[in-house]
């Protein structure tokens, strides 16, 4: 089952910490060290990570 994890990193030029979220597709973690491709998303300056691409979005992504 696919799923979205949010975490938080900090940002050396805005000196302060961000949220982030990521989709993990259903089959990861079934092969260790298998590799998926990356698509980052960035939202603008007025929202958040949930905006335009949250969860609802990421169940309609192909799966891998």
């Amino acid at each position: 089952r696919s799923r979205v994890v949010n975490d938080t990193i900090f940002s050396k030029k805005l000196n302060a910490e961000r949220t982030c979220s990521v989709y993990l597709p259903p089959s990861y973690g079934e092969v260790p060290g298998k590799k998926y491709p990356v698509l980052y998303l960035f939202h603008g300056m007025s929202q958040t990570n949930q905006d335009g691409y949250g969860a609802d979005m990421c169940r309609r992504w192909p799966t891998v």
